[in-house]
């Protein structure tokens, strides 16, 4: 999604190709989420679940500017596309009571 410059407006990366930036949350759940993900609700989507999950844990994407929606990844670089199968969504489990 960051790669298709069609959407640029939308999300892009940054300058130095080691982050990625949400320009416009509204149109990117509006246009851009649906073509990508089966829904178009953009605080509940995957994207924001690994970010927010990363935010957490200390791992995984991590919100680069406060005054804006820029994430970073050491394993998501431009350049480097090879790095994102170091990605991985930590699996959440439950303890069940007895």
């Amino acid at each position: 999604m960051v790669e298709d410059s069609l959407i640029d407006s939308i999300i892009s990366w940054s300058a130095n190709g080691r982050s990625f930036i949400i320009s416009n949350s509204f149109d990117l759940a509006k246009d851009s989420l649906p073509r990508y993900f089966k829904h178009n609700n953009f605080s509940s989507g995957r994207l924001i679940r690994l970010v927010r999950r990363g935010m957490r844990t200390g791992q995984g994407f991590r919100k680069v500017d406060s005054e804006k929606w820029e994430f970073a990844n050491n394993n998501f670089v431009k350049v480097q596309p090879y790095l994102m199968k170091n990605i991985h969504m930590q699996k959440s489990f439950h303890r069940h009571s007895l």
